[in-house]
């Protein structure tokens, strides 16, 4: 629904309201949140110590990820240290804090460029951003993911400038390699909105005029090369140090095998990758039936980890709006199975499935309106593709690395994608309310303002 443009000072305050009340929850959290309580965070600390004062790649179990973020959070370990602070990791965490505040500004320019002139989509995308769960926990840990949120989203905007673009420059193309080549440097996930930008490319070029085709495979080409040369050097360490250019040969499960071991160049202890054992016996795959059982209703009835085996997507939900694996609200991940506020998992359950709903219609809808008029709705493309590579990747992650613990189904991993789907939530609320009437639009904000609420309630550390 457009909007006219005496009311776009109204929605700018109301943006600024929730992006003013965002940083101070997070600042609050990151001061109040204890770093160790973390996903991976010892890993993770390890990692960063070991970078920033002796200059040594892989020293923990995190070997395998690349080093931007380690970069950043070694140096604020420092400076912690150097402050003679209680805890050291404070400053890392306040940047953790830093990058989701300034992700959330982002999501705001690029929700302006996919939707342009619709207000309600912005303000919509932002609330449920700063208000789920899964965003707001990371923002008070010591992890790379905000970090890897922050740059997927400034490719995006990239990405979706270019494709609004009328005329696409060298300039813009040079800088949208940057960011593509950057997030690979934080994360494998920086993968996901490479892909996007490179199917993305690929359709504007054949459905572009005759014109402009050549210019755009030029530029297009010229910010996936970049893109690609940027992470280069870490992909050639991993392979010539590990024997895999992205994961690092991290080890598989082995039916029947004990784990093997081994060490790096430099002496570090590691576990070496399948491929150096012997053919038989074979590793483990997660099953079938992993990913297509729902678990209800026990899903909904039991949110939390330990209560037998739980089936992927019910883990996913219970980890994106609750704390399935306790690392936030109830107790340290392996000191507690056995949360003490039950009903409040319970109610975060039925809220995330409802609000999950409204996410996936939205992103729904816009497929189909993307397939039905590709060229005049270029720009959206990626909102659509993102969440489809993110999800598909983290179902290949957890059926080739399956884990009795679950540990490699976390909400966490589709952090770069949460904006799209925030996207999604935003377009079906405004589709929604545009054929309402007053009175039942205010009842639709009001639900949904609600359910809000109490996501944001439950990110409280």
């Amino acid at each position: 629904m457009m909007s006219t443009p005496g009311r776009w000072t109204g929605f700018r305050i109301a943006e600024l309201a929730i992006l003013t009340a965002f940083a101070v929850f997070l600042l609050r959290n990151a001061l109040a949140y204890p770093f160790i309580a973390g996903i991976d965070a010892s890993e993770h600390r390890a990692y960063a110590w070991d970078l920033a004062v002796n200059g040594q790649l892989g020293t923990s179990g995190s070997y395998y990820t690349p080093p931007g973020w380690y970069v950043l959070a070694g140096e604020l370990l420092k400076l912690g240290d150097q402050l003679d602070l209680s805890e050291v990791e404070l400053p890392a965490q306040l940047l953790s804090a830093a990058l989701v505040v300034g992700s959330a500004i982002l999501l705001l320019a690029a929700t302006e460029r996919v939707f342009p002139g619709r207000p309600w989509v912005r303000l919509w995308s932002l609330a449920i951003f700063c208000t789920c769960p899964a965003v707001v926990k990371p923002a008070a840990m010591l992890h790379p993911q905000p970090l890897v949120l922050f740059l997927t989203l400034l490719a995006l905007v990239g990405l979706v400038s270019l494709l609004a673009a009328p005329r696409w420059t060298l300039q813009a193309g040079i800088a949208l390699g940057l960011a593509l080549g950057s997030a690979q440097l934080v994360r494998s996930v920086g993968l996901w909105v490479y892909a996007v930008a490179a199917l993305a490319i690929a359709v504007a070029v054949v459905v572009g005029t005759r014109g402009t085709r050549r210019r755009m495979a030029a530029v297009g080409a010229t910010a996936l090369v970049i893109g690609a040369l940027v992470p280069l050097p870490w992909y050639v360490y991993l392979q010539v140090e590990y024997g895999d250019p992205v994961f690092g040969g991290r080890p598989e499960i082995v039916q029947g095998a004990p784990e093997p071991g081994g060490t790096t160049r430099a002496g570090t202890p590691i576990r070496l990758p399948t491929a150096t054992a012997p053919a038989e016996p074979r590793a483990a795959r997660a099953p079938l039936s992993f990913f297509t059982a729902t678990g209800l209703p026990e899903s909904i009835t039991h949110p939390y980890r330990g209560r037998g085996e739980e089936p992927f997507a019910a883990i996913l939900l219970a980890d994106t709006w609750g704390d399935y694996f306790g690392e936030w609200s109830w107790g340290m991940p392996t000191a507690a199975l056995d949360p003490p506020d039950r009903q409040r998992l319970v109610v975060q359950g039925i809220v995330g499935v409802l609000l999950t709903f409204v996410s996936l219609t939205g992103l729904v809808a816009l497929a189909v309106l993307v397939g039905r008029s590709l060229r005049q709705r270029l720009r959206q493309l990626p909102i659509v593709v993102l969440p489809l590579v993110a999800v598909a990747s983290l179902v290949l992650y957890a059926w080739r690395y399956p884990s009795a613990d679950d540990d490699t189904v976390k909400a966490l991993f589709l952090l770069p994608a949460a904006p799209a789907f925030a996207m999604g939530f935003g377009f079906a609320t405004d589709v929604v309310r545009s054929a309402l009437g007053r009175d039942a639009k205010v009842v639709l904000g009001a639900a949904l303002a609600g359910l809000l609420l109490v996501c944001a309630h439950f990110g409280l550390a």
